[in-house]
């Protein structure tokens, strides 16, 4: 697990900000049983919801990054 450090007053005490296990952006809590962003647990909130299935179409190789949250599925 992966965390970031931020800190709310400039001279008061660091707290560790976990991040999302899907795209490494701040997790906002446990979502579906692992630390997620708001993000990534509403797309996988809506995919259940909505029984969708997704496929690449870069032939399999498709990635999900902080950097690259928008993606042709």
């Amino acid at each position: 697990l992966s965390v970031v450090t931020v800190s709310e007053k400039e001279s008061g005490p660091r707290m560790p900000v976990p991040l999302c296990s899907i795209c490494g952006a701040e997790s906002t809590g446990i979502h579906f049983g692992v630390e997620a962003c708001a993000a990534c647990s509403a797309f996988f909130r809506r995919t259940v919801v909505l029984r969708k299935n997704y496929e690449c179409a870069k032939s399999g190789e498709c990635s999900v990054s902080k950097g690259k949250l928008l993606a042709l599925w």
